[in-house]
Parts: C-alpha cells; structure tokens; sequence
C-alpha cells in the first residue's frame, strides 16, 4: 500500500464511520475495500483520459 492509498482509505473510513458503526474487526476489511474500490476508480480515470 501506498501512503496515499492508506490516507485515501482513511479519509473513506472516516466518511463510512458517519453512516455506519464499524467494529474493530471490520476496519481492516474496510480498509481493503476502500483501497479496491480506489484502484478500480484510478483504473477507471486512466482509460477515460487515452
């Protein structure tokens, strides 16, 4: 994982944590959800751009 990619997934956990109350366990999980669905978006942007 990349900084960016941690701060990223922190920023989005941050903004779940309003609409949804995560349990211990489950913040690793999001994290990789979050950085997934990151790399999906930055994949996305980059075949958008050619």
């Amino acid at each position: 994982m990349k900084p960016d990619e941690i701060e990223w997934a922190i920023c989005q956990l941050n903004y779940h944590n309003k609409h949804f109350e995560i349990k211990g366990s489950t913040v690793y999980r999001a994290i990789e959800i979050a950085i997934r669905c990151m790399r999906e978006e930055k994949k996305r942007c980059q075949k958008s751009s050619q």
